[in-house]
């Protein structure tokens, strides 16, 4: 099974790139795509073949965000409904597992 890996460059993101069959959203020249350019994440979800998702990518700060929750808010939430509304559009039917924390 080959995984896509969101969040990669993160602490748990790193182990998993490494320890599965995997794949992530860093582009070439390790330029990270913004889940909530639209575009951006279609075109580097295109040439990419995964049966399943792991995603990781989140602000994890808890201090940055209660100092700057809709910047949280973006990242956390409407970050994932882009990425969400991407793998949709690729009718993708494999499965994914979502980290994030009681708080969302």
């Amino acid at each position: 099974m080959r995984v896509l890996i969101t969040g990669a460059s993160g602490f748990v993101g790193q182990h998993a790139l490494r320890l599965l069959d995997a794949v992530s959203l860093e582009g070439p020249g390790g330029v990270f795509v913004d889940l909530n350019d639209a575009a951006a994440l279609r075109a580097r979800l295109a040439p990419l073949h995964f049966d399943a998702v792991l995603h990781l990518a989140a602000q994890s700060s808890v201090g940055h965000s209660f100092a700057q929750p809709e910047d949280t808010r973006t990242v956390n939430v409407l970050g994932t409904q882009a990425l969400l509304e991407a793998l949709a559009e690729r009718d993708f039917r494999g499965r994914m597992v979502y980290v994030s924390s009681a708080d969302v």
